[in-house]
């Protein structure tokens, strides 16, 4: 069943480019404190617009993310933001084996785990009553 808009709903969504994040984090090129306080600041800043904007802030987790997952999951309990723990609700899938039906083999999503995602966060921004 899709929600239903009963009004229109302003929507951003912005994303981090965590691989190549990872990537620095293990080369040791970024210092991870100094990222963790910027990731921070910057979602402090985002969802400041945002309110103003009367735009209300989700948060997403990402299946596989575990380190950028907690800084998101810090990010919403900081300032009392909504988490989409998508890396949860994915590693219940993944354990009863459907991995391969959800990813692709670049560790995206492919068109099924999107559509989840899209179910996911449509529940968020228009819950059946």
């Amino acid at each position: 069943m899709k929600p239903e808009l009963k009004e229109k709903k302003k929507a951003l969504i912005a994303g981090v480019g965590i691989d190549r994040l990872e990537a620095d984090l293990l080369r040791g090129s970024v210092q991870e404190e100094a990222y963790r306080n910027l990731f921070l600041k910057n979602i402090k800043d985002m969802q400041q617009l945002a309110r103003i904007a009367g735009v209300k802030v989700l948060l997403c987790t990402y299946p596989g993310k575990a380190r950028i997952n907690d800084y998101i999951r810090q990010a919403g309990a900081l300032y009392n933001l909504e988490v989409v723990d998508l890396a949860v609700l994915f590693s219940g899938l993944m354990a009863s084996g459907a991995e391969e039906e959800l990813f692709a083999p670049d560790r995206h999503c492919n068109g099924r785990g999107y559509q989840i995602i899209a179910r996911a966060l449509a529940e968020k921004i228009a819950p059946n009553p």
